[in-house]
């Protein structure tokens, strides 16, 4: 990690452990990617099944387990991309593959992006949480989550649910029980103000 501390924030980028996680791919990784996640992000292929090589497995599986360290400490715009790429890594296909692809040039387009943290308030933190309905392919649903000083996100969840639900409604309050065990937790250890927020 770099960071830059300056009178009020502090900016973190984690230049070297992308373009480390690039070189590993092993392939040429051109052209450009306008977001982190493709359109096609939770489609599977299931006309395209067949496995990837074993050793084209392997770096797949090497890949995405070094993106969420990336993720979670500069950037965590891609923090879904990687989340449901973690689930394939034992099956992962060519489409898959894709994806990797897809994810790994965003973050060498926007290389020097930083994360910039700041606070409004030392006392109040506030957190966000929502989820997708039945994304994945068994019809489960995703959660998302973050939480804020007030400038920037310090924590940041992006899971698929380990349940399915029978509905939206039921989608988001698994969603929220996901997320509430941070705010439980900060709250237990620093006498924070927190403010919860769900859509709607």
């Amino acid at each position: 990690m770099d960071t830059t501390i300056k009178t009020d924030t502090i900016n973190i980028t984690n230049k070297k452990y992308i373009q480390e996680t690039i070189d590993l791919f092993g392939e040429k990784v051109s052209g450009s990617a306008p977001s982190p996640s493709p359109i096609t992000l939770f489609n599977v292929d299931h006309n395209n099944a067949k496995t990837l090589p074993e050793k084209k497995r392997q770096i797949f599986h090497s890949c995405t387990a070094k993106l969420p360290y990336i993720s979670k400490r500069a950037r965590p715009d891609i923090a879904t991309t990687i989340s449901f790429l973690c689930t394939r890594v034992t099956k992962a296909n060519k489409s898959d593959w894709n994806k990797l692809l897809h994810i790994l040039k965003y973050p060498q387009n926007t290389i020097t992006m930083a994360l910039i943290l700041s606070a409004t308030s030392l006392t109040i933190f506030k957190t966000w949480a929502d989820a997708s309905y039945a994304p994945h392919d068994d019809m489960r649903s995703h959660t998302g989550g973050c939480s804020s000083l007030g400038i920037g996100v310090f924590m940041s969840k992006s899971i698929k649910q380990k349940l399915n639900s029978k509905s939206s409604t039921e989608a988001e309050l698994i969603g929220a029980s996901d997320i509430l065990p941070f705010i439980l937790w900060s709250n237990h250890k620093i006498p924070f103000k927190s403010e919860y927020f769900l859509p709607g």
